[in-house]
């Protein structure tokens, strides 16, 4: 699941996105969690602690809407 992760979004790798590939990995991200892909429901049973909360959708659509400017 790591593997597969990092080959859809890997945070190393950051730096040497120009900011448009940023932005749509962005969006990708709060889509994925948002409707619920993310974090994967196998996941959930082992880190309880991964479930996102109002407060962390919030937040994660704010990283979202601050840096849509930045393109």
């Amino acid at each position: 699941d790591v593997m597969a992760g990092r080959d859809s979004m890997n945070f190393s790798e950051w730096d040497d996105m120009d900011e448009m590939n940023r932005q749509i990995t962005r969006e990708e991200v709060y889509d994925a969690v948002s409707e619920g892909e993310m974090p994967l429901p196998i996941y959930l049973p082992m880190h309880p602690e991964a479930v996102v909360t109002k407060e962390g959708l919030a937040l994660l659509e704010k990283w979202v809407a601050d840096n849509e400017d930045d393109e």
